[in-house]
């Protein structure tokens, strides 16, 4: 191996200048790439490892709401069933929105070419009608009665230039016909897929109101339920086990499959400087007792905001949970390393699943009332290493309902 290295050294070194530098540089790369793609499989086969855990501590968590608790089970099921009606309606408006700019944009496309094939038009028109004029002293004849060269000589240069344009325009005229009639090809097929985008749209939106439907009756049931056998408390108290127990599970595989967060600046240093995740107004503060909980308390706020709102990444990490959660519903939850982590709960619809980077200030969700809820709000929760924080010390003030 050592005298295969010093030959190549020997080699290289007996080379000129440039092919030196060269092989220099080539030698860096492949030192410098090797390295970044086995660590890039690496946090691959870690963020595996964090998704199995995830996923077997959510099939135990589903199956201890089965066999213990029938009601929450159904909501879990109503709710979820939610979540995809509503994100594929989502995606069928966004399909829509794409496809009905497209068809303006072809609208205006064919708007232009039509102009222009007036112009090219009109343009001919008026070369035909001086061909015409000219036509009455025929061209040989013209030549014949030009005695001087030279004027001969432009008399040709004339007709000649005369010819090509109008060749040019017949040539602009059938470029443009042709453009023309592939336009209206394309806005026939995008007004058929728009009809068709907007049938879909609405049987999504009837399916989603029917999904809604029952699900407002399974938290009727279950509301009914807990106020029938004054289960509240207790089931208040399940609910913090569920997260204490994913948390646990998040923070312990997080230690032994570390992601590697490389924030642009460090999420302890944001204090009173992050953004609110969305708009409206605190409903429940930090530290407050909670309704017929004894002395339960909050452990982060619950902001009641408006439907259908987007909930935004309060800083910059990595999602590592990202489904329901017994009492938090439609739960989202983002690393942002040091132990610091921020969580989302409530949400009708998740945006982002688990291992995917996001932003400050990316969209992350939709506002909803999962979790068995009536109203429309948002849980929110700041925790460092396990310990629950008060978001208003953490975050910039709270930007109002329009």
């Amino acid at each position: 191996m050592r005298h295969n290295i010093s030959l190549i050294s020997s080699r290289c070194f007996s080379l000129p200048v440039k092919i030196r530098v060269l092989f220099f540089f080539a030698i860096l790369f492949l030192l410098t790439t090797t390295p970044s793609n086995s660590a890039t499989q690496t946090q691959q086969q870690k963020l595996e490892q964090l998704k199995n855990q995830i996923q077997q501590l959510q099939s135990e968590l589903k199956a201890d709401n089965k066999q213990k608790d029938k009601a929450v089970y159904l909501l879990q099921t109503a709710e979820k069933d939610v979540a995809a009606a509503s994100k594929k309606l989502r995606v069928t408006e966004r399909d829509f929105s794409i496809s009905q700019k497209k068809l303006v944009s072809l609208n205006n496309q064919e708007s232009n070419l039509k102009v222009q094939l007036q112009e090219n038009r009109d343009a001919l028109i008026s070369q035909i009608r001086a061909a015409y004029s000219m036509g009455k002293q025929e061209y040989v004849k013209l030549l014949l009665n030009q005695e001087n060269p030279a004027t001969l000589s432009r008399m040709v240069v004339y007709y000649q230039y005369f010819n090509q344009s109008r060749a040019d325009r017949l040539q602009h005229i059938d470029k443009r016909l042709l453009r023309l009639k592939k336009v209206s090809r394309e806005i026939e097929r995008q007004s058929e897929k728009l009809l068709s985008l907007k049938e879909l749209a609405f049987n999504e939106r009837e399916i989603l109101k029917s999904k809604r439907s029952q699900r407002t009756e399974v938290v009727a049931s279950l509301s009914a339920s807990l106020r029938k056998k004054n289960q509240a408390l207790n089931s208040m108290l399940r609910d913090e086990q569920h997260l204490k127990k994913l948390l646990q599970r998040i923070e312990s595989q997080l230690k032994d499959v570390q992601l590697d967060l490389a924030p642009p600046k460090e999420f302890r240093q944001m204090k009173g400087q992050l953004i609110w995740p969305t708009t409206g107004t605190i409903a429940s503060r930090f530290g407050s007792l909670r309704k017929n909980s004894g002395k339960l308390k909050w452990k982060g706020v619950v902001i009641e905001t408006d439907v259908g709102n987007t909930i935004k990444a309060v800083a910059y990490g990595r999602v590592v949970f990202a489904d329901w959660l017994r009492g938090f519903g439609m739960l989202l939850i983002i690393d942002h390393g040091s132990g610091y982590m921020s969580l989302y709960g409530h949400n009708e619809q998740l945006h982002k699943k688990l291992g995917d980077w996001v932003q400050a200030n990316e969209t992350i969700a939709t506002s909803g009332n999962s979790g068995g809820h009536i109203a429309t709000s948002l849980y929110f929760e700041i925790r460092h290493n396990g310990k629950p924080q008060d978001p208003v010390k953490w975050c910039k003030s709270l930007p109002k309902r329009s």
